[in-house]
């Protein structure tokens, strides 16, 4: 009840604006503490208890709290307008400045802006600045099909716009602040070619080689650390953003996803991205006689599975230093000046709730601070691929980006990298009493390549399943993969067909994962309420595809960490999600209706 109460605090402060655009502090403080809230999607509620955490500490004499929040009407309609708000943050409130329009926080001159404000109304001896949304990498600005989810940094879903990292570049540069602290409160912006083109701007950078939890940074510990010593420097206040960050994450309640969180020094990138030039070079001019030994490392190197082709960079040497001379040679370079010169402080947790290849809580133990992309095979599109090339961090080290598009080429008739399988999904159903039930689920399994379920066959490219419960007469279905599996992301998604002979209006349905067929040591999710009272529509435009990624309707099930993650994540991603499961779904029904069509049809109709 009482979180209700601040939350309402902050919606009610974000609609009484009191003037602050003007307003200009003669007397400097020790720092400017900058956060760039891009919620202009469906992180917008996050936009609101972050903005809670900081007014917990708030402003004094010595730190400026200041933020742009940019919000969503459709995730937080307690903010029904789309008006964009400056606010020094103080404790326990907020004096707000309205824009007076709705600021495209996704554009390069709104972030330009925003500097320049901050840094004119709030002038200090040091400034820190946050840049908070969702995040991509670098990747960013090609497409993949018509579910894109390509986005880099700062999405707008209003006009479907995002920011680039040459778009960041640009921002950062036109505003003519040199920070002492740069942080990502962004997914995956860990890598060097995020580092490698950004780096003259700040002293010091923080950010995340996986994806950030949807709490994203706890400011309020943060900001107690920084109000308590603001005498520190951009270093030390980068080493407490690590430390705090890992901190939370490892807390009980928290524990529930991997994370890491790095603080690099800018003034050694120029030498990194020396040495990253030279190794380029001579995997390029060895690319063909270590082919076949460059595949397996891309396949078993320390990756982050919400990123097509981002792996760590120092466990990535540590692997190229195995195939021998003269790769060797310049794979420890650049080891020791990462590890020597340009990461700092390096900080990770791989959380025991971890379950594979399902969520972004994967072991993360090979992590070394800084990731850069060395893609498995079938990992880029051809647009993306082309895109690479054009990044700012290319003008210091282009042998790199050439080095890639030429492993891509050459490894494109390879087959796709393998990994250890031998897990399980299973689904269950029970009447609401805890009865036998006799409806109809279905267990949906998404794998790199494909949708799959038991109606459809009893075997997938990577699994195989046990008969479908409408002719086993069982309420349970379960997919059991192979030992070796193509490496990619193994997705549940439970749907109810029908209430089956007794017509059954609800269910309580279950998803167990077991890791290791060897030994039953499973995850449960569940119960979930299953039924026909909310099904979705037939048709899936965008809003509807929002509602399935967080479970609203009644008849599709994803389980509960997967849903945390998919609702997270841009309309880009749960679009070429959703549409996965129902195009290929689709096509299947359609093949199987055409060979057995006594036996499909009801699933043709009902569905479709």
């Amino acid at each position: 009840m009482k979180k209700k109460v601040f939350l309402g605090v902050v919606i009610i402060l974000f609609s009484q604006i009191c003037a602050l655009t003007g307003q200009v502090h003669a007397a400097s403080a020790k720092w400017t503490f900058m956060v760039y809230m891009a919620g202009q999607n469906n992180l917008s509620p996050e936009v609101l208890q972050n903005v809670l955490d900081m007014m917990k500490v708030g402003s004094d004499a010595d730190v400026n709290i200041v933020i742009q929040a940019g919000l969503d009407s459709l995730y937080t309609p307690q903010v029904p307008d789309t008006t964009a708000y400056r606010c020094k943050v103080l404790k326990n409130g907020l004096d707000c400045s309205a824009m007076g329009y709705d600021a495209d926080m996704s554009a390069t001159q709104t972030l330009t802006d925003f500097i320049t404000w901050a840094t004119s109304a709030f002038p200090a001896n040091r400034y820190a600045l946050v840049l908070w949304d969702h995040g991509l990498g670098w990747l960013g600005g090609a497409g993949r099909g018509n579910g894109s989810w390509s986005r880099s940094i700062f999405e707008n879903d209003n006009n479907n716009s995002f920011m680039s990292i040459n778009g960041l570049d640009t921002a950062l540069r036109q505003a003519g602040v040199y920070f002492d602290l740069i942080d990502f409160d962004a997914c995956l912006m860990g890598m060097w070619e995020v580092l490698g083109g950004m780096y003259g701007q700040a002293r010091y950078v923080t950010f995340s080689e996986t994806s950030v939890p949807g709490n994203g940074n706890p400011y309020s510990l943060i900001l107690s650390d920084l109000i308590e010593n603001p005498d520190m420097d951009g270093r030390q206040l980068g080493a407490a953003i690590v430390d705090d960050y890992i901190s939370y994450y490892k807390t009980p309640g928290q524990d529930q996803t991997s994370v890491t969180k790095s603080l690099v020094d800018t003034s050694a990138v120029p030498a990194l991205n020396t040495s990253i030039q030279n190794l380029g070079e001579t995997l390029y001019n060895n690319l063909d006689a270590n082919l076949k030994a460059l595949t397996d490392v891309s396949g078993k190197v320390q990756s982050y599975q919400d990123m097509p082709g981002s792996v760590d960079l120092g466990d990535l040497c540590d692997n190229l230093a195995i195939l021998g001379q003269p790769i060797a040679q310049y794979a420890n370079q650049v080891k020791d000046i990462l590890e020597g010169q340009v990461v700092l402080k390096s900080g990770l947790f791989s959380s025991s709730y971890s379950i594979g290849n399902l969520l972004n809580s994967s072991n993360v133990d090979r992590s070394h601070g800084l990731a850069i992309n060395f893609p498995s095979l079938n990992a880029l599109s051809q647009d993306e691929i082309t895109q690479y090339q054009t990044l700012d961090v290319f003008n210091q080290a282009p042998q790199w980006a050439s080095f890639i598009a030429a492993f891509i080429e050459k490894t494109q008739g390879i087959s796709a990298a393998k990994v250890t399988g031998n897990f399980m999904f299973t689904a269950y159903w029970q009447t609401l009493n805890g009865g036998t039930s006799m409806a109809d689920l279905d267990l949906y399994i998404i794998e790199p390549d494909g949708v799959f379920a038991p109606w459809m066959g009893s075997t997938t490219p990577n699994g195989f399943f046990s008969p479908d419960s409408s002719v086993s007469g069982k309420s349970f279905e379960s997919y059991t993969a192979l030992p070796k599996v193509t490496s990619g992301l193994y997705i549940p998604a439970i749907n109810f067909y029908s209430g089956g002979p007794s017509n059954e209006q609800s269910v309580l349905a279950y998803c167990l994962y077991n890791p290791d067929i060897s030994s039953w040591n499973p995850t449960s999710f569940g119960p979930q309420k299953m039924g026909i009272w909310n099904p979705a529509p037939k048709i899936w435009n965008d809003n509807v595809i929002q509602l399935l990624s967080q479970n609203y309707y009644s008849d599709w099930w994803i389980p509960t960490s997967v849903e945390k993650m998919l609702s997270r994540m841009p309309i880009r991603f749960k679009r070429a999600f959703w549409n996965m499961i129902q195009t290929q779904k689709k096509e299947k029904i359609q093949k199987r209706t055409s060979q057995w069509p006594a036996i499909y049809s009801y699933h043709y109709r009902s569905l479709f």
